[in-house]
């Protein structure tokens, strides 16, 4: 028996991250499987089942949270395994989802720095007072604790490692952080609710991106809300200049009027055309 991560991919191309982060972050030993928006229900609920894990946690997101509703409600009329909500569609709603649907515990906002909290919750009856992030049940009345974000990216273990992926790579866009957080906050964009912007070292991102290329990735997408908020953007830019592959493509988010004059310019006399797409 052990903690079991799932994602439910809009496709099979799509990399969830947050279940890979949740397993690299967590000293339980557990496991994660990916299925996408079109496998049948009953399929993905035998394969949860067969594993016989000891609690089952979902990423959630906009277009996965109504098949993710009907595999709960499927999931608890066969089996009493605890289960987990995290993601950006019930991090915000928590006592909706927790009245609406037969889930033991929510996560709301980022869970590396949590999760094993929740686990031992869920196994051993360890207390979650002093644990932020989280939402649940007891005696009928909800109990809900504040988001705290986690201040230094530096000790949050990659996604990119696991053997299990290797094959996958060159397959599936890959995601990657350079940043968490979006220095604007835009009335209708739910990043507008994070408190700053945090940034991973320097080191990291580039041990990511060789790793990534190394194993043949061909798409590669930057996560972050506002790629070129980041003081590191060129350095990154160049990185990825230097040592790309043929025929890789990376994507960024940026804002058009605080891009700096001197990574346009770079971009225009170094890059080869096609390497990068910008929104």
């Amino acid at each position: 028996m052990h903690p079991l991560f799932v994602a439910v991919n809009a496709k099979y191309i799509h990399t969830n991250n947050a279940v890979r982060l949740l397993s690299a972050n967590s000293a339980h030993e557990t496991e994660f499987l990916d299925f996408t928006i079109k496998d049948a229900k009953d399929h993905i609920v035998e394969s949860l089942l067969e594993r016989n894990p000891s609690v089952i946690g979902f990423s959630t997101y906009i277009w996965n949270v109504e098949i993710i509703s009907e595999l709960v409600k499927a999931l608890k009329k066969r089996s009493d395994v605890p289960i987990i909500l995290g993601g950006p569609e019930v991090s915000y709603d928590a006592p909706h989802f927790l009245n609406s649907l037969p889930v033991d515990i929510i996560v709301k906002g980022e869970g590396e720095h949590v999760i094993d909290a929740v686990l031992d919750y869920l196994l051993v009856g360890t207390s979650l007072e002093s644990t932020p992030n989280v939402a649940w049940k007891k005696d009928d009345k909800i109990i809900e604790h504040p988001i705290e974000e986690i201040e230094n990216l530096s000790g949050i273990n990659s996604p990119h490692h696991f053997i299990k992926d290797t094959d996958h790579i060159p397959k599936r866009i890959q995601y990657v952080e350079s940043s968490r957080g979006c220095p604007f906050k835009c009335s209708y964009c739910l990043s507008s609710l994070e408190k700053k912007v945090r940034f991973f070292p320097l080191s990291d991102v580039l041990d990511t991106l060789s790793h990534l290329l190394e194993k043949g990735a061909k798409t590669i997408k930057f996560l972050d809300r506002t790629f070129n908020a980041n003081k590191d953007a060129l350095s990154i830019i160049d990185f990825l200049i230097r040592n790309h592959k043929k025929g890789t493509v990376f994507q960024f988010e940026i804002t058009g009027e605080i891009m700096d004059e001197a990574l346009i310019d770079y971009i225009h006399t170094q890059a080869p055309r096609h390497l990068f797409r910008f929104e």
